[in-house]
């Protein structure tokens, strides 16, 4: 009774974001590994992105590769880069599959996260089921979903760009015979109808993947094409970005261009 008492307390704890204090003692009492409502303590601290209670969880022998009801290990539910970056630093595993094949790219809904991931050796090509290439990481489901197709699916546009940068493919089929291109297109065409907020993100994902795509063709790499796609988010604000910052700022046009592309970014004034 007094175990299921500290747990039920730990539980609302984690939640509330309470002191390694409090944590601490509650956590003395029971077994980190212990299941409620399909979740362990640790799936619940990522889930509410409590990095200090996931630290202590794993101090105190939590697994880190424990799986949920749908097989998703804490890594899968993590909503910032520093959790990610500490279930990794544990131990979990960037190509372990949920039950329906994601792994924990698949996922994400950060770029930061993103980029975390694929510097972990992340596969950036790992489908969601049954692919011909036999080798583990490239098992896809029966959608055959990459995980551009589904940063494209949410309008992700920072994960797409996250996963282009790392040369993730234009041209992956899903089991309809579409490529991430097409699933926003998909999307999109749903959503206009119902003049819903997200048809922006999905017009920045696709012309994300525009922009990418145009920039292959012509054998630029990732950084070039990083760069026109900034430059290409600010025509909607000025017709010559580049000419009006440099003659607004009085600077050179090779600072001018360092300044947007390592600090703004894509769509700066819309997301800023």
């Amino acid at each position: 009774m007094r175990v299921h008492r500290d747990y039920t307390l730990l539980e609302a704890a984690i939640h509330a974001h309470q002191g390694e204090d409090v944590l601490g003692h509650l956590v003395e009492h029971v077994d980190v590994n212990l299941y409620s409502k399909g979740l362990t303590l640790l799936h619940q601290a990522i889930l509410a992105d409590n990095v200090p209670a996931a630290t202590l969880l794993l101090h105190c022998g939590a697994n880190v590769l424990c799986n949920d009801e749908r097989k998703a290990t804490p890594l899968h539910l993590a909503k910032s880069a520093e959790a990610a970056l500490l279930l990794l630093r544990r131990g979990a595993c960037v190509e372990w599959q949920r039950y329906d094949g994601a792994t924990p790219l698949h996922t994400c809904g950060l770029s930061s996260i993103a980029r975390v991931l694929v510097q972990h050796k992340a596969n950036v090509h790992a489908r969601t089921f049954n692919d011909d290439g036999g080798a583990q990481v490239n098992v896809a489901n029966t959608d055959k979903f990459t995980p551009l197709h589904v940063a494209c699916s949410f309008g992700r546009w920072r994960v797409a760009i996250a996963l282009l940068e790392r040369s993730a493919s234009l041209d992956a089929l899903d089991r309809s015979g579409r490529t991430p291109s097409d699933v926003v297109k998909a999307v999109r065409s749903l959503l206009f109808p119902l003049n819903m907020n997200d048809k922006s993100e999905l017009d920045r994902t696709l012309v994300s993947l525009d922009v990418w795509a145009a920039g292959r063709r012509r054998g630029d790499d990732n950084r070039v094409i990083y760069e026109k796609l900034v430059w290409h988010a600010l025509r909607p604000v000025c017709r010559d970005p580049k000419c009006a910052l440099v003659v607004a700022t009085r600077l050179p046009l090779d600072l001018v261009n360092s300044i947007v592309i390592q600090w703004l970014g894509p769509w700066a004034p819309a997301t800023a």
